[in-house]
């Protein structure tokens, strides 16, 4: 049965058959040949928890991509921040974009949704190219530490309990600055001795 998913995953491309419908139909292939009980589904509640509110959450991110409502949203940051310096303004463009990962529930739906019109607002602020792409890109990737559900491996750790919500959120909050000071003050400084900026 492994065999069988990872093959239909690894050519979706040629059958089109979406990749939940495969892990789907696994489950149910596993059931019928009674390799698996109901209970034994029932008894992995916090497999089925992460897979409906992580499923959940990503379905919503695409919304918001598809409806064009994050591309407003770059706009609406951008119109706040034009006449300023460009310094200034991907400053707090990188911020809005960071922080907007609360809203999401993988790295891969914001990259997916916000990258573009951010990296276009950077630019128009007049962000030289290369610092503005990497910002983006490892601001995409440090977020990841906010939530609870900020990136695939986050609600399996969580949920295991060994961290509570209040704990993951409030030390999510401290390393995020911390990500960012180093980021920025170092990084930064780093960029302009090799030459990037």
């Amino acid at each position: 049965m492994f065999a069988f998913i990872a093959g239909m995953w690894m050519t979706a491309g040629l059958h089109g058959i979406h990749y939940s419908v495969v892990a789907l139909t696994g489950v149910g292939v596993l059931l019928i040949t009674q390799v698996l009980d109901w209970s034994d589904l029932l008894a992995e509640h916090n497999a089925w928890d992460v897979f409906i509110w992580y499923g959940g959450l990503v379905r919503l991110a695409a919304a918001l991509g598809d409806s064009g409502i994050t591309k407003r949203f770059a706009e609406t940051a951008a119109r706040f921040t034009t006449g300023w310096e460009w310094w200034a303004a991907a400053a707090v463009l990188l911020l809005v974009y960071f922080y907007a990962h609360y809203g999401f529930a993988s790295i891969t739906s914001q990259v997916t949704s916000m990258y573009v019109p951010f990296l276009i607002v950077l630019r128009a602020a007049g962000a030289p190219l290369l610092p503005a792409v990497l910002s983006l890109g490892y601001f995409s990737n440090l977020s990841a530490c906010l939530t609870h559900y900020g990136t695939t491996p986050a609600p399996i750790l969580f949920g295991a309990g060994y961290v509570s919500l209040g704990s993951w959120w409030r030390n999510g909050l401290i390393l995020s600055i911390l990500n960012i000071l180093v980021w920025t003050s170092l990084g930064f400084a780093w960029w302009r001795i090799l030459g990037l900026w």
